[in-house]
C-alpha cells in the first residue's frame, strides 16, 4: 500500500510541474503603437493586450492576443491641418506562430502571423471639439522577435518588437512588455 500510494504521489507530481516549453499560457502586457508617418509627425498610442497561446514542444505553438486603447497617440507641431491629430487603437486581435530556442534562464522566439487593427484617427480643435473623425482598420501580416526572462517554474516576463505592413504611408511598429502564467 505505502508503494501504491509512492507511485500515485510522484505521478501528480509529475503533472504539477509546469514546463515553459509546452502547454497552455495565458498572459497580459502593456503596449505601444509607434507611427512612422511620411506626412503627419504622430506621438505613440498605448494599449493593454491579453494572451493565450499553447506550446506544443518549443518550434511548435500558437498564440492569440486581443488588445484595447489606453491612450491616443496624438500630432506634435504644425501638420497643416485645423487642429491636432490624433490617432487611437479601439482594438486589435493577432493570431501568431511562436516558434522558440530556450534554455533554462531565457527564451528567444519570433512572432509570425495575422493581425487586425481598428483604430480612430481624429482632427480635434485648440477648443477640445473633434472637426472630423475617421474609423480605420489595418490588417495583414504581422511579424516581429522577443526575448523572454524565465522568472520561476511558471512565470515569464517577455519584451517584444513586432511590426504591420505599411499602409496609406504608415509604417507601424510595435514595442510591447508582458508576462505569461504557464499550466
Amino acid at each position: 500500500m505505502k508503494r501504491l500510494l509512492a507511485v500515485a504521489m510522484s505521478l501528480m507530481s509529475v503533472c504539477a510541474v509546469a514546463d515553459n516549453a509546452r502547454g497552455f499560457y495565458v498572459g497580459a502586457g502593456m503596449t505601444e503603437f509607434m507611427y512612422d508617418d511620411e506626412m503627419i509627425n504622430v506621438g505613440n498610442a498605448r494599449t493593454a493586450e491579453i494572451l493565450g497561446g499553447y506550446k506544443y514542444n518549443a518550434a511548435l505553438g500558437v498564440e492569440i492576443r486581443y488588445g484595447t486603447g489606453v491612450n491616443e497617440g496624438e500630432s506634435k507641431g504644425d501638420n497643416g491641418l485645423p487642429g491636432r491629430l490624433e490617432r487611437d487603437i479601439d482594438s486589435y486581435y493577432a493570431v501568431y506562430y511562436k516558434p522558440e530556442l530556450i534554455n533554462d534562464e531565457a527564451k528567444l522566439y519570433l512572432l509570425l502571423g495575422y493581425m487586425d487593427v481598428d483604430s480612430t484617427e481624429s482632427v480635434v480643435a485648440a477648443d477640445g471639439s473633434t472637426i472630423s473623425k475617421l474609423d480605420i482598420s489595418e490588417s495583414g501580416a504581422s511579424y516581429g522577435v522577443g526575448i523572454g526572462f524565465i522568472l520561476n517554474e511558471r512565470f515569464n516576463f517577455n519584451i517584444e518588437y513586432r511590426t504591420l505592413p505599411e499602409q496609406n504611408n504608415v509604417e507601424t511598429e510595435i514595442v510591447s512588455a508582458n508576462f505569461d502564467y504557464r499550466f
